[in-house]
């Protein structure tokens, strides 16, 4: 296994269920550092005007604005979504993103300056360590 760096971890419950046809938005409820990167994220459903043709695109909210993040791809035969963050700034962070089956809670998972396409192992370690 690689030395795979440990994730700050947040979570998020939606609110105004129902408001927005193809976005959700959620507010933080438990989060692993003293000041999270965001208190509110939404997703968007892709409208398939991208080439990489993403699951979902999320954006944090900064400054009263939202600013996207990155786009979440489904990994395979899971709720675990991937994505990565500072690819344009030379460094990446990688993403993972957890949806309940519901898809009414998310967690994410940042890795700081790790990424890998390869994300089982990194799944595994999140199952094993942090579920």
């Amino acid at each position: 296994m690689q030395n795979i760096p440990t994730p700050t971890i947040s979570k998020f419950k939606e609110i105004n269920i129902g408001k927005f046809t193809t976005t959700q938005h959620f507010e933080i409820v438990k989060h692993t550092q003293d000041a999270p990167e965001t208190e509110r994220i939404n997703l968007s459903k892709d409208r398939q005007f991208a080439k990489s043709l993403p699951n979902y695109w999320l954006s944090y909210r900064y400054n009263n604005r939202w600013k996207r993040i990155t786009g979440l791809f489904k990994v395979e035969d899971t709720n675990y979504y991937k994505g990565d963050k500072g690819y344009k700034i030379g460094e990446k962070h990688l993403i993972i993103a957890l949806l309940d089956a519901d898809k009414r809670e998310v967690t994410t998972y940042t890795f700081e300056n790790y990424y890998t396409k390869d994300v089982d192992e990194v799944i595994q370690l999140i199952k094993n360590r942090f579920n």
